[in-house]
């Protein structure tokens, strides 16, 4: 250790202006990187593909669709409105010819060379068509009464309307047009698409529009505001972040002096780490993503946990001044004091969050490993910064004639309290630690698990009205949508009859959209309607065959059923385009569209219901694929719960390995390395129980909490056995050293787990809930560490130097 803090101690005191110099350079070459750094938020981002809902999910986009390339308009009449009325209506089809105009050459053609869309007007064009009737010369009443038709003849078509849909006495406030974009746009074109149909849709002059809002909902749009949300919070929590710390420096330090070197110092960290994470990112390494949502979190937590090494160096090297040591050596003394402890306590919290690099989620692993980074550059510019700045600007005092009298200690009223408790009932502080750990771990074990995308929609953005709007009109989400692919032979008529059994199952399914009782499926054997209807009442304009042709018996296909002939009538009625949406050329994948209503946290239970409502569909031959983004989002819940236990133990067991071989080594006594654990592991058991009493769900982000609170604990232990025992070492007294201890260190500690529990108190006034819940367990977490260190370890360490007969350790510093 000795000769490591030797590379930080010869150049501070040697050439202070040449080490400041130096570590323009070191942090310039990082800040290079700087441009290439760009926040993107990716709902992708949030699955799992190594998952079988996964891997389902990647069956679905290669054969089917993408989900990604729809675009959702919602023509909305207001609270009292009627979308079916007769300006309803005009105003329907208005907005479908607008969408086709604005939309253009960017959306996906269907076999009649027109963009691909579904809506309530196209199928009623479908319908006209089929029945030789011109749409333009119908009367508006008439135009209506073809429209609620097809609303009664195509029940697929009742998803598109909001859930107060009434068919008896017409009326609904509002419907949704679905128009597909190119698949081979990009994400940024499809987003300018999106941009480009709201802001025409919003100026639109037709007359028939007037009165009623088109709404625009798209992945694309959903997700630039909830990343233009964050970029706007993001300066506002560092700033008020920065500002936080600077109020409790200046407290501190009483020196504007030193708050500014140590302010210094966070700028540079947080440029050398920003600059580092572009270099690690897609654009040149590829180690990590984009700067995702938990971006914001990065430079506040830097902030907080950057300024303990600022505290302790500065504070260290302020008493050995006071104690009547010139600069030089009180550079030296505090770096190879103090400097050791931070080498521990720096390697523990980079552990401690760099054990959740291995996080199930790529955005929780990519923020770990930058707040890793962080830290490890904090360090090292603090580390090399603080001292460095005193000798160069106390330099006069190398010369200066020494009063040792001068600064004498005087007694830390405040830290006699924690000290006195220690002396007098030593292990008290520990066995109600223990009460209360061991009832936090119990009530850990009935903490739920549960991770739902919702959470991280901004709190007043954009996207939170778009989900609003959803819930209230539709009863959830539009793009709600549970996909299941089915395999097998769709000529076998048994298949066949088997998916129409399950499908009608789904209406007594929790979870499943259902109007007037129908659930909202889609599908090849759902749109058979279709082709049934037509057959039933053939016409001369008629395409589809009598139901005697295709072996239809009035429940379902008989066993020499001609279903090669329903599926070309049914192709010929949706066209190509639209028919290889849910089955492929070969006749051997087909795929069901569910709408749901279950969300992420409901989607496991869905799943469960889904297999057995198709239960038929497996006893007929076939095989099935369930998945959703609700459902990877549930599997990933399952993932995380297992992670957190997983990244808690290797956190503790490598943290643990670290203290006692360096305590064995350095001082030959291993027990105080169990003992520098303490505010460690009772502040992450206590976080658990935290979690359990205020109802905070293990979730992307506070699955990685205890790992941190492991990292962020156990610097505090380090610092108190480290002065303990340097004190013991010069006066083998216990009580003298554990007073001195929390007069000198104890202090530092307050002082920096202040600063720290500013920086998470601000996180917990973000405008995403799990950001706050991280910010409200964080500054728990540090409140914790803090009470075990100045209230519990002191009486450990008097009781551990009582046993010692007060023999004082050897400690090698």
């Amino acid at each position: 250790m000795q000769w490591f803090l030797r590379l930080f101690s010869r150049p501070v005191t040697r050439w202070p202006a040449q080490t400041l110099a130096v570590i323009l350079i070191a942090v310039a070459i990082p800040a290079f990187f700087l441009p290439s750094l760009a926040l993107e938020v990716d709902l992708t981002e949030f699955r799992s593909d190594s998952s079988a809902s996964g891997q389902a999910m990647s069956v679905v986009e290669e054969s089917f669709i993408d989900t990604g390339t729809f675009v959702q308009v919602v023509l909305d009449a207001g609270a009292e409105g009627n979308v079916l009325s007769e300006e309803g209506i005009q105003a329907l089809y208005a907005l479908d010819e607008e969408i086709v105009d604005i939309v253009g050459d960017d959306a996906r053609l269907d076999s009649s060379g027109e963009p691909w869309m579904r809506s309530i007007a196209s199928a009623t064009h479908e319908i006209a068509s089929s029945r030789d009737v011109d749409i333009a010369q119908l009367a508006d009443p008439q135009l209506r009464e073809l429209t609620l038709t097809a609303l009664r003849e195509r029940s697929d078509l009742a998803e598109l309307t909001s859930t107060d849909l009434d068919l008896e006495q017409p009326g609904a406030r509002a419907v949704v047009s679905i128009v597909m974009l190119d698949p081979d746009l990009s994400a940024s074109e499809r987003e300018a698409v999106s941009t480009r149909l709201q802001d025409s849709l919003d100026t639109a002059s037709t007359e028939q529009l007037a009165g009623f809002e088109a709404m625009v909902i798209s992945e694309s749009l959903f997700e630039d505001s909830i990343q233009s949300a964050t970029q706007d919070e993001a300066p506002l929590l560092f700033g008020t972040a920065l500002i936080v710390i600077i109020g409790i420096l200046g407290f501190m330090f009483r020196s504007v002096r030193d708050t500014a070197i140590g302010l210094s110092g966070l700028v540079l960290t947080i440029v050398a780490t920003f600059g580092i994470a572009g270099l690690l990112g897609p654009a040149h390494l590829g180690i990590t993503g984009p700067m995702s949502q938990l971006a914001v979190l990065v430079p506040v937590l830097i902030i907080g946990l950057g300024v303990d090494f600022a505290v302790h160096l500065t504070t260290r090297y302020r008493e050995q001044l006071e104690s009547g040591d010139r600069p030089r050596r009180a550079a030296s003394r505090s770096l190879h004091t103090v400097g050791a402890a931070l080498v521990l306590a720096s390697a523990a919290t980079v552990i401690g969050f760099g054990a959740n690099a291995v996080a199930p989620l790529q955005i929780t692993a990519d923020f770990a490993i930058q707040v890793a980074v962080g830290i490890l550059v904090a360090f090292l510019v603090m580390g090399f910064l603080v001292p460095a700045a005193g000798v160069l600007l106390d330099r006069r005092k190398e010369l200066a004639p020494i009063d040792a009298d001068q600064h004498e200690l005087r007694p830390d009223r405040i830290m006699e309290q924690p000290a006195n408790f220690a002396l007098k009932l030593p292990l008290a502080g520990a066995i109600l630690a223990l009460v209360f750990g061991t009832g936090s771990l119990i009530a850990a074990t009935d903490l739920d698990v549960s991770f739902d995308r919702d959470d991280f929609v901004p709190a007043g953005s954009h996207a939170e009205e778009l989900r609003d709007r959803q819930d209230h009109l539709f009863g959830g989400q539009l793009d709600d949508v549970t996909y299941i692919v089915v395999e097998g032979d769709l000529t076998n008529p048994d298949l066949v009859n088997a998916m129409i059994e399950a499908e009608a199952r789904l209406a007594d399914v929790d979870g499943v959209a259902t109007i007037s009782g129908e659930p909202q499926v889609r599908s090849v054997t759902s749109m058979l309607d279709m082709v049934l209807t037509s057959s039933e009442t053939q016409n001369e304009h008629s395409i589809a065959p009598s139901l005697e042709m295709i072996g239809w018996d009035g429940s379902g296909f008989t066993a020499d059923a001609n279903l090669n002939m329903v599926y070309v009538a049914l192709q010929e009625q949706l066209g190509t385009a639209e028919f290889e949406m849910f089955a492929d050329s070969e006749l051997t994948r087909t795929l069901v569209q569910v709408q749901t209503t279950a969300g992420d946290a409901g989607a496991g239970a869905l799943r469960t219901a889904l297999l057995e409502a198709y239960e038929p569909v497996e006893s007929a031959g076939g095989s099935l694929h369930i998945t959703s983004d609700s459902m990877i989002m549930s599997e990933m819940s399952d993932e995380l719960a297992g992670f957190q236990l997983q990244s808690l133990g290797m956190t503790l067991i490598i943290v643990l390995l670290i203290l006692v071989g360096y305590y064995g080594v350095a001082q030959r006594m291993l027990s105080l390395g169990i003992i520098a654990m303490i505010p460690a592991v009772f502040s992450a058991s206590l976080l658990l129980g935290t979690m359990w009493i205020l109802g905070i769900t293990v979730n992307a982000v506070t699955a990685t909490m205890t790992a941190i609170a492991v990292g962020i604990g156990v610097p505090y232990g380090v610092h108190v056995v480290n002065r303990f025992s340097e004190e013991l070492l010069m006066r083998p007294d216990p009580s003298a050293a554990v007073r001195r201890t929390l007069q000198q260190t104890g202090r530092a500690i307050a002082g920096s787990g202040f600063t720290t529990l500013g920086a998470f108190i601000v996180l917990a006034f973000a405008n995403v809930g799990p950001i706050q819940q991280l910010g409200l367990l964080g500054a728990f977490g540090i409140a914790f560490a803090l009470v075990a260190a100045l209230f519990i370890m002191p009486g450990v360490l008097v009781f551990w130097a009582r046993r010692q007969k007060l023999e004082s350790p050897k400690v090698n510093i």
